[in-house]
């Protein structure tokens, strides 16, 4: 590999790129914030979930399967991208038809404001489901860490968005934001499957491929993490207001200058690394080594930022959306733990461990949601102490799986 190559693969040039999209993402939400009410990303939010049901489903199952396989094998994977593909809409357009029939009687059912409008519901279930191919694509290149391609995905992504935040497709709703958003990935997922002619031709036997294995999780992960999310703005919307829902979300938006980037070296550079570690059998060093070197230094810029949080909030946003100190000291401190926990997830799906996935996502955000629900607090503070302790609850049990069933999966899953 030449020096040239060696960069581009690298953890630096992985974290350019995840600085990079923080940066244009934080752009957009500006201009989002000069023309919306308080209101708005409270609201935004709630139909983000629902366009990340079904995406999130195949994507944290079948894609991260993908991923895996990427990292470990070297040659042509034209079968393995045509079974994820087949997969991966599969499941997704199951969980959207599932979504446009039961989300609009949840609020009857619950009583809580859950589902946006029906247009809104639908434009973001659709986009969604087709969201999985220029997904996929992402869980490719990231196995193969192909960052240029990443960026070019992302900023293809990320510039029509823009400009519907600058208002220039007209005044900025909750409707043509995601309208907006299922035009980008229609047009990419068509791009994507006119560029790869070779994988339509590729031989599949879906009863027999390996990434199957991997639905549950996806399923699991993807059909309780957003709607775990819808839950809980309904809870604090109900409890609360729209508006500290919305102190919520920017909260987490201006956070991800620290959760972005532990986020995304965790799926561009750790996830690949323990990916190739558990099949020499290194997975405990490689975890150690990821918390060391990134959950340590996550955490101390968490401490960081919670002190410059009142100047920064109204630089990227205003000062209406300022959320409590005493509350983003509760998220922070359960973000510390996430990002703990993320390391371990890796670890599971690098071993395969699919059951002790799907079982341990009950134990963060639908725990947070169910802690909100019994504790009804009545301030965002109470909220972020439910958030807290969800998320103590879930860094434990993922470490611990992974601590005593890694050695033996592991071998396993080198040989398989």
């Amino acid at each position: 590999m030449t020096a040239k190559a060696r960069l581009s693969q690298g953890p630096l040039a992985g974290l350019a790129l995840v600085l990079l999209m923080l940066a244009l993402r934080a752009l957009s939400d500006k201009m989002l914030a000069l023309r919306v009410d308080a209101d708005f990303f409270g609201k935004w939010a709630q139909a983000v979930s629902f366009y990340d049901l079904p995406a999130t489903v195949a994507l944290q199952g079948v894609g991260q399967g993908l991923t895996v396989l990427a990292a470990r094998e070297r040659g042509s994977l034209s079968h393995a991208i045509k079974e994820a593909a087949l997969l991966g809409l599969g499941v997704a357009g199951v969980a959207a038809l599932a979504l446009l029939i039961i989300a609009p009687l949840l609020d009857g059912w619950t009583g809580l404001p859950l589902a946006p409008e029906r247009s809104v519901l639908a434009i973001s279930a659709l986009g969604g489901t087709i969201s999985v191919i220029p997904g996929l694509a992402a869980c490719y290149w990231t196995g193969r860490r192909a960052r240029i391609w990443l960026l070019a995905l992302s900023l293809a992504g990320w510039a029509p968005m823009a400009l519907a935040s600058a208002g220039l497709f007209g005044a900025p709703t909750v409707l043509l934001m995601q309208a907006t958003q299922l035009a980008v990935v229609a047009l990419l997922a068509l791009l994507l499957v006119f560029a790869r002619r070779d994988v339509a031709r590729a031989p599949v036997d879906l009863r027999a491929s390996a990434l199957a294995r991997y639905i549950p999780a996806g399923v699991s992960i993807g059909v309780l993490s957003p709607l775990s999310n819808i839950w809980a703005r309904a809870e604090l919307a109900r409890n609360l207001s729209w508006a500290d829902v919305s102190q919520w979300h920017t909260l987490g938006r201006t956070e991800e200058w620290v959760m972005g980037v532990a986020g995304g070296l965790i799926g561009l550079v750790v996830m690949p690394r323990m990916a190739e570690a558990a099949a020499h059998g290194d997975l405990r060093a490689e975890f150690s080594r990821a918390a060391l070197r990134l959950w340590a230094p996550t955490t101390m810029a968490l401490m960081l930022l919670w002190f410059a949080l009142p100047v920064l909030t109204p630089v990227l946003y205003n000062n209406a959306l300022t959320a409590p100190r005493a509350a983003a000291a509760a998220f922070f401190a359960g973000d510390a733990l996430r990002v703990l926990s993320w390391i371990g997830l890796q670890g599971l799906f690098a071993t395969a461990q699919v059951k002790a996935v799907a079982w341990g996502e009950l134990l963060s955000l639908p725990l947070f949601a169910a802690l909100l629900t019994i504790a009804a607090p009545h301030s965002l503070a109470g909220a972020g102490l439910c958030y807290l302790a969800a998320y103590v609850v879930y860094a434990i049990f993922n470490a611990s799986c992974l601590l005593r069933f890694q050695p033996a999966r592991s071998s396993g899953a080198a040989s398989s």
